[in-house]
């Protein structure tokens, strides 16, 4: 009787360790997992803020072209495969006289890349003259 209960304690013993490992390998594949989104949106932020900067110094450096309002729509960085960018302003509808003037718009950059499914960001800036 004793050697039928050590079996049996054996058996429970050996389910019980493969469901603790079960559940640690599948929180380390998680864990794992949700660090590569947060590098991936990471990059991408660096991404939108190199490009907001270009547009700050081609602000200052170059105004007429920078108040051109010139689009960009998806473009590709070196250093930032997998990654597109596009750039668009926006102007106030709400009768603003800065806005009305062609005196003041946001900035708006766009960066997008690919995952498990499509990820954007969007990062803002107001400009004025």
């Amino acid at each position: 009787m004793k050697r039928g209960q050590s079996i049996i304690e054996l058996v429970f013993a050996i389910v019980l360790i493969g469901l603790v490992l079960t559940g640690v390998v599948t929180l380390i594949v998680k864990s794992s997992g949700g660090q590569t989104k947060s590098t991936a949106r990471d990059k991408a932020v660096t991404l939108s803020r190199i490009i907001m900067e270009e547009r700050v110094a081609e602000s200052k450096n170059n105004p007429t072209s920078f108040w051109s309002k010139t689009v960009v729509n998806s473009q590709s960085r070196s250093g930032f495969d997998g990654y597109t960018y596009s750039i668009r302003f926006e102007d106030s509808t709400g009768g603003d006289p800065c806005y009305t003037a062609n005196r003041c718009v946001r900035v708006v950059v766009t960066v997008a890349w690919q995952e498990a499914t499509a990820q954007s960001i969007e990062f803002r800036r107001f400009f004025s003259r």
